[in-house]
């Protein structure tokens, strides 16, 4: 069985968002997409789905992000110290003097080889929280490769993941087909510390709770959380879901003009 009722190509930008957005919501679910066909790759507590879309040749991959505690007390544990290993170290698939959050690396570690055996093709990244840090760093460390095309890296309030070298670099590689959402005030991507190096890939899509807008820097999300204090919240997947485009879907296009 395919993803029919999560269509990707040829969807508006904002109801693309709302169906990846579902798939990365389901990945959280204890059975997956196992209802729509999704080939499950996962090991100590890092897990991704392969689906394919029956109406194009694109493949979608999807990784999970951090496990609530309460759902799987132990995966959830070691999700957490994926996160918290942040220190940095070089990795050089691409590019020289790359410096990437180790915890994150490991836990791409663990999953690569298989994924990489798993696609072809077109394909689709997209992710939420740690999730989202995986998809990034899987299409740097596929850039090269002549077997997969990547159409799209789509992440949901993804941290930072490398260095000022890896967002420059990523921008330059993948900037045109990412879609980097962010909530409200969404604190998860606001780490790890910009004081630490760490840089973001692209400039987000931040929804300021009225519309879509582009921005750099930290000011807004200060601004927000004066008036706000749904932190937790607005990073939820379900947050990125009931989103509405109807309001705000004219001021992105605008500003990703």
């Amino acid at each position: 069985m395919t993803y029919t009722a999560y269509q990707l190509d040829g969807s508006p930008v904002g109801n693309r968002r709302q169906q990846l957005a579902k798939l990365c919501r389901d990945i959280y679910l204890p059975y997956g997409l196992a209802d729509f066909g999704g080939e499950v790759i996962e090991h100590s507590s890092v897990r991704c789905e392969i689906v394919r879309e029956d109406r194009s040749s694109s493949t979608g991959v999807v990784f999970r992000g951090t496990v609530p505690p309460g759902d799987d007390f132990l995966a959830s544990l070691r999700n957490w110290l994926y996160n918290l290993e942040s220190h940095k170290f070089d990795w050089r698939p691409v590019i020289d003097w790359v410096r990437v959050h180790h915890g994150f690396t490991v836990a791409w570690s663990k999953i690569k080889e298989d994924v990489k055996r798993a696609i072809r093709g077109d394909c689709i990244f997209t992710g939420h929280s740690l999730g989202g840090a995986l998809a990034t760093i899987a299409a740097m460390d596929f850039a090269t490769l002549s077997s997969i095309r990547i159409k799209a890296v789509v992440t949901f309030g993804s941290p930072r993941v490398g260095n000022g070298k890896f967002a420059r670099s990523y921008t330059r590689l993948f900037g045109d087909v990412t879609e980097r959402y962010v909530n409200y005030c969404d604190p998860v991507p606001l780490f790890p510390g910009a004081l630490l190096g760490f840089r973001h890939v692209c400039p987000p899509r931040w929804w300021n709770g009225k519309e879509w807008k582009r921005h750099t820097g930290i000011w807004p999300w200060i601004k927000a959380a004066v008036c706000h204090r749904r932190f937790l919240a607005d990073h939820h997947i379900d947050s990125y879901i009931n989103l509405k485009d109807e309001a705000g879907l004219m001021q992105m296009r605008k500003a990703m003009k």
